[in-house]
């Protein structure tokens, strides 16, 4: 007996689909555009992300690599600064009689949790803050009164923050007077990083209506000097008395073995070119990515 087929049968069991070729086309397909897509992405990113890519595309040596501060807070400790400072927590500080005053300082508000070399000393991001520290030791050599810059490109990458732990690690570790100049006029944090109230600071010094005795503050907890940005609002029409800023950047250099300058972001404020001309040493604080 012969078997009979009909035409319609046929037709459809011709088109069926290769299921095997179509899994591997599939599959070819799919890494081509995970492959591409992945290396387009890395391609049109902008940042940096390891230090041998700062190294090798700026030409500048890396100080040190810091961690993100969450690494080093403990589960209790992950509140972020404003909400600390909003808190009002105070603590109990010995009062200091500083240069030109007569009376003892009151309690401050707490130190904001991004001064990690303080509060958890013994973290990995504390230990590339000293190991930052000694480079700039290094590379200052014996010379006295080293002015150091802090700078960035843009705001939010960490400067005041680096500036704070920086100046901590050289007055606390390495045992060297230091002063902080919070320089940058337009948007000042370093009274909120540390507690301090706002008193007169770098904007009446360059003004002439206070002298730098009469601004300069000591942190006892910090153990560090401190000049805030002041309380005039001025924006940073202060900086561009030239003169008078180089007059009291020399002035800090004959009191101070460190001078930590923290600047404006270097895109943002043109005065920022003022101060970076005036330090011997300019650290640019890049964020990842």
């Amino acid at each position: 007996s012969t078997p009979l087929y009909s035409s319609a049968a046929s037709d459809v069991y011709k088109r069926q689909p290769n299921l095997i070729l179509v899994m591997f086309g599939g599959l070819a397909v799919g890494c081509a555009l995970g492959f591409g897509g992945a290396f387009g992405i890395e391609v049109m990113r902008r940042g940096y992300v390891s230090a041998e890519e700062i190294e090798m595309t700026l030409g500048l040596p890396v100080l040190a690599v810091i961690s993100q501060f969450e690494s080093a807070w403990p589960g209790t400790a992950e509140a972020p600064a404003w909400e600390s400072r909003r808190q009002n927590r105070l603590l109990a500080m010995p009062g200091f009689m500083g240069e030109g005053s007569s009376v003892p300082k009151e309690p401050q508000v707490a130190v904001a949790p991004e001064l990690v070399a303080m509060w958890y000393p013994r973290s990995a991001v504390a230990e590339q803050y000293r190991v930052a520290a000694t480079r700039l030791g290094l590379i200052a050599g014996k010379q006295k009164g080293t002015v150091i810059c802090m700078s960035s490109a843009l705001m939010g990458e960490g400067k005041t923050s680096t500036s704070l732990n920086m100046a901590y690690v050289l007055s606390r570790d390495l045992n060297r007077k230091t002063v902080l100049v919070d320089c940058d006029l337009k948007r000042p944090t370093v009274r909120a990083y540390t507690g301090m109230e706002s008193t007169a600071g770098l904007t009446e010094v360059l003004l002439g209506h206070k002298t730098l005795d009469e601004c300069l503050e000591y942190h006892e907890q910090l153990g560090i000097w401190v000049l805030s940005a002041g309380i005039e609002v001025t924006g940073t029409t202060a900086l561009t008395h030239v003169d008078r800023l180089s007059e009291l950047i020399q002035g800090l250099r004959e009191k101070f073995e460190y001078v930590v300058l923290d600047s404006p972001p270097l895109l943002a404020v043109a005065e920022t070119l003022l101060i970076v001309r005036m330090a011997d040493v300019v650290v640019h604080v890049i964020r990842a990515r």
